[in-house]
C-alpha cells in the first residue's frame, strides 16, 4: 500500500551502516515477466513480435549493463524480470522491463577467468552449469536464449521438474 507508493516515488540508491543496508529501488507495479506469460498463455494468445522484441531488448540490454560492471546474475528467468508501466506518446501503455534479483548475482574480478558455484533455476541452466564445469558471463547468455524462447513460446524449452529430468 503506502509504503509501496512511498518507496516507488523514493530515488534509486543504497545506504549502509555498520550494521545494516538499506537499498531502495523503483517500485514496479506491472508485476512480473512470468505473470504475464501465465495470463498470455491462459488467454491462448502469443505475445506480438513487437512485444516480444521490445521486451528481450530491455532485458538483453540490462544484462549488457550488469557484464559491463562484471556482474554475472547467475539466475535470469521471468520470475526475475519486473514490469514497470511507462505512459506513450500516442496514450497508450507499455512496460518497461528491469532485472532484479541479484541475490545470487557475483561480481567477477579482472583475473577470474571462471566461476565455479553452482546456483540458479534447473529450467534456465547452461550446460556448462548442469555439467558442474566452470562457467563465465556466458551462462547469462545461455539464460537469455532460454528467455527469449518462453517469450515466444510461451513455454520453457526444456521440461522437467529437476534438474534430472531437464537435463536429459
Amino acid at each position: 500500500g503506502g509504503d509501496a507508493r512511498a518507496a516507488g516515488r523514493a530515488s534509486t540508491g543504497a545506504a549502509s551502516s555498520r550494521h545494516s543496508l538499506v537499498m531502495v529501488f523503483e517500485y514496479c507495479s506491472g508485476g512480473d515477466l512470468h505473470t504475464l506469460l501465465q495470463k498470455q498463455r491462459a488467454s491462448g494468445r502469443y505475445l506480438s513480435q513487437r512485444r516480444v522484441l521490445t521486451l528481450f531488448t530491455q532485458v538483453a540490454a540490462g544484462v549488457r549493463h550488469l557484464h559491463a560492471h562484471s556482474v554475472v546474475h547467475r539466475d535470469l528467468k521471468s520470475l526475475n524480470v519486473v514490469l514497470a508501466p511507462v505512459d506513450c506518446a500516442d496514450g497508450g501503455f507499455n512496460v518497461s522491463a528491469k532485472i532484479c534479483d541479484l541475490g545470487v548475482s557475483r561480481a567477477k574480478a579482472e583475473d577470474d577467468l571462471y566461476l565455479q558455484t553452482f546456483c540458479g533455476t534447473p529450467a534456465y541452466l547452461s550446460p556448462e552449469l548442469i555439467g558442474s564445469q566452470p562457467y563465465t558471463e556466458k551462462s547469462d547468455v545461455w539464460s537469455l536464449g532460454v528467455l527469449l524462447y518462453e517469450l515466444c513460446s510461451l513455454q520453457l524449452p526444456f521440461q522437467g521438474r529437476n534438474l534430472a529430468e531437464i537435463s536429459r
